[in-house]
């Protein structure tokens, strides 16, 4: 079975600006059989199980300080004895690592595929760890995410952490492109930063920001294990589960974590910390992955950014389109996003 095409994949000049007939060498766009190998094979390669020191690890989370402010965060430190450069992993808002399912899937497949140390870092007020008053104010403003990222930094240093990569979904794709922003000064530097379908490429209000979260829902794809297919929902599934997490979540905290969140979400500041990041950070590459079919990223808006990037810059910010997928690559499972991570990671 193959994707559907959006009318802007249909339409000749989209097709060019969406590399569809390979003939516009700045866009990578990934097909299904972007892994070139047979289904056995990436049976073989992606399901692995999990050691019992990894199992012992996602059950054990740790608690990272900030020695001036006092801020907390609390993450799972996963292949902690593993060599090599550390991934920070930045979650989307609505999950805990430690007891969200999706979340702990993602975290494990993302340690098991690419064999680093791996800092799975809860937003906060997910779980114990809150966010200040000011904190919630700084989010509203025009400072955003710099204000979760800085104090999350300071923390990283005082564990010695002076080089690492970066990875983020949705509302953690936002947290992933500050901290690349205000790394440097900090004195860490940043390799490879992965963003998977964030928003923040154009101004939104708080009610429509919600509602393209909610309507993702109904179009929502669910994939075949291993093979990319999109399979869509049957009718007997009905889409409202996104609606009643974002009503739940509404009645709760309507008028304070839940709307400081979606305030900073709703702001185009994401190209500002990219070009920050990638003008502190000479050898940084900064790879986004979004589907034609979000209602998030804003497809167009993301790759009229790409092209108007300066030359010099251009080459270091790697744009990859997955056609037909939603917010979040569709849904996809945590194996097929933990692989485009590494690939991410390994270009």
């Amino acid at each position: 079975m193959s994707s559907r095409l959006t009318p802007m994949e249909e339409n000749p000049i989209a097709r060019f600006n969406l590399n569809i007939d390979g003939t516009n060498p700045d866009i990578e766009l990934v097909t299904m059989n972007a892994c070139a190998l047979t289904l056995q094979e990436q049976f073989e390669k992606t399901h692995q199980k999990p050691n019992d020191t990894l199992l012992a690890e996602l059950d054990d989370p740790k608690i990272l300080v900030d020695a001036v402010s006092g801020q907390q965060f609390s993450v799972l430190y996963l292949n902690r004895f593993a060599k090599g450069r550390p991934i920070i992993k930045a979650l989307s808002w609505s999950v805990n690592h430690s007891t969200h399912s999706g979340a702990r899937e993602e975290a494990m497949q993302t340690a098991i595929q690419t064999s680093r140390p791996l800092w799975v870092i809860n937003n906060l007020s997910i779980g114990s760890s809150k966010l200040t008053r000011d904190q919630r104010k700084s989010l509203e403003s025009s400072e955003g995410f710099s204000a979760i990222a800085r104090p999350l930094l300071a923390a990283l240093k005082d564990r010695c952490i002076d080089e690492i990569d970066i990875d983020g979904t949705s509302m953690g794709g936002r947290l992933a492109a500050a901290l690349a922003a205000l790394a440097s000064n900090y004195g860490i530097r940043v390799c490879n930063v992965v963003i998977i379908d964030p928003p923040g490429f154009e101004n939104k209000t708080l009610r429509t920001i919600t509602l393209d979260f909610v309507g993702e829902d109904a179009r929502l794809t669910k994939y075949v294990e291993f093979s990319h297919e999109p399979v869509v929902l049957a009718k007997k599934e009905k889409p409202v589960g996104s609606v009643r997490f974002f009503f739940r979540l509404a009645r709760v905290d309507i008028r304070g974590v839940f709307k400081s969140y979606t305030k900073a979400m709703a702001k185009e500041t994401l190209p500002l910390d990219i070009l920050a990041a990638l003008k502190t950070q000479p050898g940084m590459y900064i790879t986004m992955i979004i589907g034609t079919g979000s209602n998030i990223s804003s497809p167009k808006k993301v790759m009229k950014f790409h092209c108007l990037l300066p030359g010099e810059l251009k080459p270091r910010f790697r744009l990859k389109l997955l056609p037909g997928d939603t917010h979040a690559l569709g849904g996809g499972s945590s194996k097929r996003i933990a692989w485009h991570i590494k690939q991410a990671l390994q270009a």
